[in-house]
């Protein structure tokens, strides 16, 4: 599913423009964005929490090559399902 499709089930949903639509989406987004940047963690209740980790540099190979190369530290974001949304999944029904 592409933000585009998004869009289009919200404003289908509420009723409204898909501009309108759209500015809603893309702040949230936005937000998302600003929040793990500065604070490094989002937690939504019965969807999921969002989680800013660092990862350790380390030594890599190329699989293909076999060389050897440095693996830089970086940021990565993790998700985990909240309990609703993981019933959801497996079994189709909400709580």
């Amino acid at each position: 599913m592409t933000k585009k499709e998004i869009i289009e089930i919200i404003s289908e949903e509420t009723n409204t423009k898909k501009s309108h639509s759209r500015a809603v989406v893309e702040s949230v987004l936005d937000v998302f964005v600003d929040v793990l940047a500065s604070e490094g963690r989002i937690e939504i209740r019965n969807f999921g929490v969002f989680k800013v980790k660092d990862t350790p540099a380390r030594i890599g190979r190329n699989p293909v090559t076999k060389e050897v190369a440095d693996v830089p530290a970086r940021k990565i974001i993790q998700f985990k399902a909240g309990k609703t949304m993981k019933q959801v999944v497996n079994e189709g029904t909400p709580e």
